[in-house]
């Protein structure tokens, strides 16, 4: 029997009709920290490990398992997500009322077709048929809404040692909201590509890590993984240098070309932020709902955006503004 990827390339065309690329991994892969493919080897640790001194990472595999396995989470972070839920959960109970359909020929008008209306009206090709520019919304749908939380984990973010934790909770507290009130949930924590070769094929690219699924368990373990910035760097290496035939295809987003050497693997995801997770997810997710949260490029076009901020105050008051609005004039 072929042993199952890892990874999963899934191509999506985003709001302008570019073209790019989602790789999607799941955080229970990261936080497991398979052996690296023999042609690639352990040479890339080896290298951070001598030459960027600010790296406190667990080079050996089996210290970085053991770092997961021994850890128990913070009781603080559960208390503050908890918190944060309980506090946001009713707001949520609004959402369960409401699917928005898209692509609509009447309705309201979706300011996420305007540039695609003004663009074919301009060239006189504009029929409400063909740009299906209109959404409204549906009550009491016949299954519950599915939502997605994306998270922004760029490299240029997380290595600010309060970013991930914060980020944790407030995805943590979504996401216990939302399913409290029986919605389908999906969370990630994405990067973006800060430059993709235009011979690869693609536009733009983004690498997701799914944290929560609808029907699949994730041990909280995992999120070790996630909080801690030298584990979570070294869990995507690690996973870069897993499967060759993926590296070899991961690395045309680079130079356009399938070679690669072992120097250059940890950086075909380099950016300061979560990429354009958005388009991904509504093409192979299929949401209801998205809710951003912090630097996800295209979070413009996102139902709610979150920013990061450390005081939860002013998340539960965001999130409550948003919602009460998305439910009055979706």
């Amino acid at each position: 029997m072929q042993k199952k990827s890892i990874f999963r390339l899934e191509p999506y065309t985003n709001k302008k009709g570019k073209k790019g690329l989602g790789i999607r991994l799941d955080m229970r892969d990261l936080a497991a920290y398979p052996e690296p493919d023999p042609r690639i080897g352990n040479q890339l640790f080896n290298d951070y490990k001598i030459g960027d001194k600010r790296f406190r990472v667990y080079f050996d595999h089996s210290l970085a398992r053991k770092a997961i396995e021994d850890w128990e989470v913070p009781k603080d972070l559960l208390g503050e997500s908890r918190l944060m839920a309980g506090r946001i959960g009713h707001l949520f109970a609004d959402v369960t009322k409401i699917v928005i359909e898209r692509n609509c020929i009447s309705g309201r008008l979706d300011t996420r077709k305007l540039s695609n209306v003004v663009m074919t009206s301009l060239s006189g090709t504009y029929t409400a048929e063909t740009v299906r520019p209109y959404k409204h919304r549906e009550l009491k749908p016949a299954r519950p809404p599915r939502i997605a939380i994306l998270s922004s984990a760029g490299d240029g973010e997380v290595g600010n040692p309060k970013y991930l934790p914060t980020l944790m909770r407030t995805s943590l507290a979504l996401q216990w909201a939302a399913e409290a009130n029986g919605l389908d949930v999906y969370a990630t924590m994405s990067l973006g590509r800060h430059r993709v070769h235009p011979k690869s094929g693609y536009e733009e690219a983004v690498m997701p890590y799914m944290l929560a699924e609808p029907g699949s368990t994730y041990s909280p373990k995992i999120f070790r993984a996630a909080l801690d910035y030298h584990l979570w760097w070294q869990g995507m290496m690690n996973l870069m240098q897993h499967e060759y035939a993926y590296a070899e295809q991961l690395s045309m987003l680079d130079d356009g070309q399938t070679s690669f050497g072992k120097s250059n693997v940890p950086y075909l995801f380099v950016c300061g932020n979560g990429g354009p997770a958005v388009a991904w997810a509504r093409e192979w997710l299929k949401p209801d709902l998205i809710i951003t949260v912090g630097n996800i490029s295209d979070r413009q076009d996102a139902d709610i955006q979150l920013e990061i901020t450390t005081t939860p105050d002013t998340i539960v008051k965001d999130i409550a503004r948003q919602i009460n609005k998305l439910s009055h004039t979706a």
